[in-house]
């Protein structure tokens, strides 16, 4: 399991992700801390192009240095920081996000939905219909005129 030994470390880790994404130049690594492993996720993990990539929850837990998505997972939610990666989880949605404005949003939809995003129906609800509906004539004014011997003018 990854351990975070400050926030500071963690929040410089994320952003490094970010901007490797984004194919901006990184900053040079720190050496990690004694405690860590001396292979650098930075270096693995890294896309080997300038051009924009995608943020991906995946990657960023490569990254970061989890072993898998559901360690991830549980250190978001219980772990020490889990503000911090809450957040980082947050900007990777912020993307998807985006693309739901695009001509062909259909993986940017698959996406948010495996991030747990659902389809909310309108704040107004509409009341069901009854099953049986009951008709009752109520003969107001004149009677209706069978003839035309009927008619008064």
């Amino acid at each position: 399991m990854t351990h975070f030994y400050s926030i500071a470390e963690l929040s410089d880790r994320v952003e490094k992700y970010f901007l490797s994404v984004a194919g901006q130049p990184v900053p040079e690594a720190k050496p990690p801390s004694k405690y860590i492993k001396k292979t650098s996720p930075l270096a693995m993990y890294t896309p080997k192009t300038d051009k924009p990539q995608v943020p991906l929850l995946t990657g960023l837990a490569l990254f970061l240095g989890f072993p898998s998505l559901a360690d991830f997972e549980a250190y978001e939610q219980t772990g020490l920081f889990k503000k911090t990666l809450r957040e980082a989880r947050l900007r990777i949605e912020c993307e998807y996000e985006k693309k739901l404005h695009q001509p062909a949003p259909t993986g940017a939809i698959f996406a948010l939905r495996c991030m747990g995003w659902t389809e909310k129906s309108s704040a107004r609800s509409v009341k069901a219909a009854p099953s049986k509906l009951k008709i009752s004539v109520i003969n107001t004014g004149p009677q209706i005129a069978g003839t035309e011997k009927e008619v008064d003018i």
